[in-house]
């Protein structure tokens, strides 16, 4: 998992061994679109290589929240778990 916003992180990831999945609010693999903060929770529609994954939410306010959210979403897809059982655990 690399952060696309973080400069040195994509340039250790062009370095790894092993393939580098991105996110970030506005670009890489895994990002957010239609960002809504109400009251200390946060919605989002996460969109994967331009496709819609649909619209997610945290109890966590926040722009660095919905990274880290990107960041877990990311991870378990990539290891198989359904965006059913992590839109649950979110």
């Amino acid at each position: 998992m690399v952060n696309r916003e973080d400069g040195n992180a994509v340039k250790v990831s062009k370095k790894a061994p092993c393939r580098a999945v991105s996110f970030g609010i506005k670009t890489g693999d895994y990002h957010a679109e239609r960002l809504e903060f109400s009251g200390g929770s946060a919605g989002f529609e996460t969109v994967y290589k331009g496709k819609s994954l649909g619209f997610f939410t945290s109890s966590f306010s926040g722009v660095h929240n919905i990274k880290n959210c990107l960041a877990a979403i990311a991870l378990c897809r990539e290891i198989g778990i359904s965006l059913d059982v992590i839109k649950y655990a979110l």
